[in-house]
């Protein structure tokens, strides 16, 4: 979920939940009109390792038609190569949605569901845009990866994998969509957030 994605989130009996809906330029917005800066805030952890889930690690390998044992894989370790913090300008969205018929260039089923409560924008993230990953299982050895684009099985197999994509984590300034969208205005103003929510779920 980078910046520009529209999310619903929810508290109930004391737990909170998020669903993804979709992202924001798919109803018509541009990067311009919310302003929309890549690289805003500076890289960090280049060098370091995390552990990561399984799940993430692998959504990588079904993209590259790989296969492995993820029966058992228990993680995935991440290595960061590059990195940087992304983020829209909710200020940028209120102007235009400010100027006349900007909000009719939104198609239909955009302003139905944006309409609903508890939709919020996600104005700020970290991104991972490069990065190596093994796959691991409970002792820590690599459970190794195969297919066209790791080679055949074997001894030498691996469980690296080198991944040039950008993957979002820590989103932020997590903004409510109502007041922007359709009570709009240029003055500055204060918009409720969803941040201490979202630090409520479990990890």
């Amino acid at each position: 979920m980078g910046p520009g994605s529209v999310i619903k989130v929810t508290k109930k009996d004391g737990a909170v939940s998020v669903q993804w809906l979709g992202d924001l330029r798919r109803c018509g917005i541009t990067d311009q009109e919310f302003g929309f800066v890549r690289g805003k805030y500076p890289a960090i952890g280049i060098g370091e390792t995390f552990g990561v889930r399984a799940s993430i690690a692998a959504g990588f390998i079904a993209k590259l038609d790989g296969t492995a044992d993820f029966e058992k894989a228990s993680g995935a370790i991440l290595q960061i190569e590059d990195s940087g913090g992304d983020a829209v300008d909710l200020r940028a969205l209120t102007i235009w949605m400010a100027r006349p018929g900007a909000p009719q260039r939104m198609p239909e089923t955009c302003n139905n569901f944006l309409a609903q409560e508890d939709i919020y924008l996600v104005s700020e993230a970290f991104r991972i845009s490069k990065a190596v990953y093994d796959l691991v299982d409970k002792n820590g050895a690599k459970v190794a990866v195969t297919g066209d684009a790791f080679g055949r099985a074997g001894a030498s197999s691996s469980g690296t994998l080198s991944v040039i994509d950008d993957l979002f984590f820590g989103v932020r300034r997590v903004k409510l969509l109502a007041p922007v969208l359709f009570a709009p205005s240029p003055g500055a103003r204060a918009v409720p957030e969803a941040d201490s929510l979202l630090r409520l779920m479990e990890p």
